[in-house]
């Protein structure tokens, strides 16, 4: 059985995690195994590197990651296709753990588990970890920072270019289970994530993430907001009916701190993190339903 596997990283190239992260995913993979680059604009110094490692160079076609996505799937051939995020780090045997999760011809897609630094506030945003447990498990939603698709699917299928900034690895998943396809989360190849260590690049991306949240769910009905985005939109509607409700009304308000807290616990390892992480959580609910209800108004990805 053909193994190989091509592995599409996706970057502008403006930080110092890219190189780091393409020598070790060279390191890891065999000789039939290709890495593909897709960058905005071809500099002299990917180039330099591109050539020193022997990877594939390609220039982004469109706008967006989708795009980005879409032109480096047109530039593999394997049967396994992997795709990272330019700010990650892998953890030793993860090219040979992905060849094993994707040994089960049922697995269509795989995604791996996602690690951050141990401390999540405020030294680092490692509340975008993604680890399940242990053990394989089925998932309705892949994470595109560290996760694999059969080629064949991935390059017939594509991404939607609508997608421009967020969501489009879940509307992929959406149109692949549509086929019968399955997802697994499987644990045993993991990446390390350095993530967003400010808060307006923090900021900025969640609002974004909220405007295309608005776009995938209207696509596929499965209503306008998620839960915390609810939270606020009755803590809003309690503001303004305050002076006909009285002020018993502006309780709602205390709904999206719950909400946040909520979320904050069930992401952290212990209740005492997540109250630590709650802070962070909060900012994250106000950014993604400011993007919400942007999506909602401007009708925009």
């Amino acid at each position: 059985m053909n193994s190989a596997i091509d592995v599409v990283v996706c970057s502008f190239c403006r930080n110092d995690t890219w190189r780091p992260l393409l020598e070790s995913v060279r390191r890891q993979l065999r000789g039939d195994d290709r890495v593909v680059v897709v960058v905005d604009q071809l500099r002299p110094d990917v180039e330099e590197v591109a050539r020193d490692l022997g990877l594939i160079l390609v220039q982004q076609k469109g706008r967006g990651l989708s795009d980005a996505r879409n032109s480096g799937l047109a530039a593999t051939r394997a049967p396994i296709v992997a795709f990272l995020d330019d700010d990650v780090e892998l953890e030793a045997g993860w090219a040979e753990a992905l060849r094993r999760a994707m040994e089960d011809p049922s697995v269509a897609m795989a995604v791996g588990r996602i690690t951050g630094p141990s401390s999540p506030y405020p030294a680092s945003w490692s509340y975008y970890s993604y680890d399940l447990g242990s053990t394989r498990r089925p998932v309705r939603y892949p994470i595109g920072a560290n996760m694999a698709v059969r080629g064949d699917l991935g390059r017939r299928l594509g991404f939607d270019a609508a997608f421009r900034a967020g969501f489009d690895e879940w509307d992929f998943a959406e149109r692949l289970r549509a086929e019968g396809g399955q997802i697994m989360f499987d644990p045993s190849f993991a990446v390390y994530n350095h993530h967003r260590t400010r808060l307006g690049a923090l900021w900025r991306q969640q609002r974004t993430y909220g405007r295309s949240e608005v776009r995938f769910r209207r696509r596929h009905r499965t209503g306008p907001f998620n839960k915390r985005t609810w939270a606020w939109v009755i803590a809003l509607l309690g503001l303004a009916f305050a002076p006909f409700l009285g002020l018993w009304s502006l309780s709602a308000l205390v709904l999206p701190l719950v909400a946040s807290l909520a979320q904050a616990v069930s992401m952290a390892r212990s209740p005492a993190q997540g109250l630590r992480l709650w802070p962070l959580s909060f900012l994250v609910s106000v950014a993604q339903a400011m993007g919400n209800l942007e999506g909602l108004l401007i009708r925009r990805p």
